[in-house]
């Protein structure tokens, strides 16, 4: 395997699944991802059945959906689902389009010692700028489990490989043997993320 960093300086030149600390990816793919806490984007949670622990409002198709205005985040749902339709190529898998409130920033809880609720709602959401959500694609655990998502991701990685396309800290993809095309991102040579595109 040959992954490079954007400069082109060559990092690794085997291929060695165990150093791409899979296990890890599959945990972070099942999974809310809190380690950055100031994104307001669900990161990790691509698993529909953990997904959907989420406090979710459905408002699909409705561009006007407002939250509460004045109530604490934990007082609201997580996010908002305005679009969802199943992926045109890959069974299990479905599109989600959301936004999440936003807040005016001045009131602080902590959870387990990281800030999870910065101030009051405003009424508005948030998604990737204002005028585009946030995207995200959830897999049914019951049809992609862990070995099969293991299997789908190393093919994808083989394939980008032998491709020549791996580029350190970048988001790039491969393509299964059954055709699903696969983006995720090698960061100090390791899988930190992977979903279906």
């Amino acid at each position: 395997m040959k992954i490079s960093d954007e400069k082109g300086t060559l990092l690794i030149s085997e291929l060695d699944f165990s150093k791409f600390d899979i296990p890890e990816a599959l945990k972070h793919i099942k999974f809310r991802d809190l380690s950055n806490s100031t994104l307001m984007e669900i990161k990790g949670l691509h698993d529909a059945t953990e997904f959907y622990k989420l406090r979710v409002a459905k408002a699909i198709d409705n561009l006007d959906f407002n939250f509460p205005i004045g109530k604490t985040l934990d007082e609201v749902e997580d996010i908002v689902i305005l679009k969802q339709s199943a992926h045109s190529k890959v069974p299990g898998v479905t599109i989600i389009e959301y936004r999440v409130p936003t807040t005016d920033g001045k009131y602080t809880v902590k959870i387990d010692g990281k800030d999870v609720n910065k101030g009051f709602t405003t009424g508005a959401t948030k998604g990737e700028s204002s005028i585009k959500n946030y995207v995200k694609t959830i897999y049914d655990p019951k049809i992609w489990t862990d070995s099969k998502l293991e299997k789908a991701l190393k093919e994808a990685l083989l394939d980008c490989n032998n491709k020549g396309n791996m580029i350190e800290d970048k988001l790039t993809s491969g393509i299964t043997k059954d055709g699903y095309e696969i983006e995720f991102i090698i960061r100090d040579q390791k899988v930190k993320t992977f979903y279906f595109k």
